[in-house]
């Protein structure tokens, strides 16, 4: 799947990329940066449990210090497309209310494949 333009614009991805913006919503406040413009990290698993993408810097949108998302372009650790199917999302981040205390988020989610593409 093509990322909207107008999203890509207001996250700070090429246009035109080629992928899947899985948005998180902060519930306690707002997330401690790691590094500079990245909030956590983001892991991706198959239905079974291997490891289909690691380290994907989670980021936060431009207008709200509650939203942030995670840019995945449907491809595992080898540079190779991964096929439809459910997958399984573990995020590791620290709130900024909280210093001493990280939280690990899992949530499932469907890739959808129409043609090869995402």
């Amino acid at each position: 799947m093509i990322v909207d333009p107008s999203l890509a614009g207001r996250i700070g991805i090429p246009q035109n990329s080629t992928g899947k913006v899985i948005a998180l919503e902060a519930g306690h406040g707002p997330l401690q940066p790691i590094a500079p413009g990245t909030y956590g990290l983001a892991t991706i698993f198959d239905a079974v449990g291997n490891i289909v993408k690691k380290d994907l810097p989670i980021k936060r949108f431009k207008t709200d210090e509650r939203n942030y998302f995670i840019f995945w372009d449907g491809t595992n650790r080898a540079g190779r497309n991964v096929a439809a199917g459910g997958y399984l999302l573990r995020v590791i981040v620290t709130y900024v209310n909280e210093p001493e205390k990280q939280v690990r988020l899992q949530t499932k989610f469907l890739l959808k494949r129409k043609s090869g593409a995402l």
